[in-house]
């Protein structure tokens, strides 16, 4: 599949998207079968009504019970293998899923 070749819809007139200006992720292992993910990011979302300490409580401590609960469902995952219906839609687009 060629992600370059998807183009974004047109933002609306009154919509403002926000500036990414860097984005990566440190992988690094803590154990012999389990990694630590951080995802590193320098936004700007535009919010000018916004008070920046306001965006700062929410990534730092909203945004974390978020990922806190992607990372149990990592876990379950893990423990119990992926559903049936997901193994099945994964063999049917091999194409797709062999890329990830």
């Amino acid at each position: 599949t060629d992600f370059d070749a998807e183009k974004l819809p047109a933002a609306a007139a009154d919509a403002v998207r926000c500036d990414i200006f860097l984005a990566g992720a440190i992988v690094s292992p803590t154990g012999p079968a389990t990694m630590a993910l951080r995802n590193v990011m320098n936004v700007d979302p535009r919010l000018a009504v916004v008070p920046t300490s306001l965006v700062n409580f929410v990534t730092r401590h909203i945004i974390w019970f978020a990922f806190s609960a992607f990372r149990k469902k990592c876990g379950e995952i893990t423990a119990h293998g992926l559903p049936e219906a997901y193994t099945e839609r994964m063999a049917a687009r091999r194409d797709l899923y062999d890329d990830i």
